[in-house]
């Protein structure tokens, strides 16, 4: 069973890195950031500490979520901060499981890339969807 299990969350684990180095070869993030006091745009991996980054409406914020959100937690219920490595892993452990298996187990579409962009004015779960996930 053991064999089984740790077989099981290798797939999934290829899989999905699979997926994302797919994708991160496809994007660029870049970020807004404040050097030698002007604004200026550079890739997000050029980040360091310390960076000045300009958060604008819209804009997407250069950096790991789940670990800002981890903080932010941490803070509301009273974790020593800051966290050790040992707890960052345990939390990209659990938080990566399950859209890992998502990853793995979905069947790929042949022609995803193809299909025209989401209507920025729709909503992002429209009616139907929620009605499906409470049905």
């Amino acid at each position: 069973m053991i064999v089984i299990n740790a077989a099981i969350g290798f797939f999934t684990e290829w899989k999905a890195a699979h997926a994302l180095s797919a994708l991160q070869k496809q994007s660029v993030r870049l970020a807004h950031v404040v050097r030698d006091g002007k604004e200026s745009e550079i890739p997000a991996a050029e980040l360091v500490c310390g960076s000045l980054v300009v958060l604008v409406a819209g804009a997407r914020l250069p950096a790991d979520g789940r670990i800002v959100l981890t903080v932010f937690i941490a803070l509301m219920i009273g974790w020593p901060l800051p966290l050790v490595a040992l707890q960052i892993l345990w939390l990209n452990l659990i938080t990566d499981i399950f859209p890992a298996f998502a990853l793995a187990l979905e069947p790929s579409a042949p022609n995803v890339m193809k299909c025209p962009p989401r209507d920025p004015k729709e909503s992002l779960l429209p009616l139907r969807f929620i009605i499906l996930m409470v049905w």
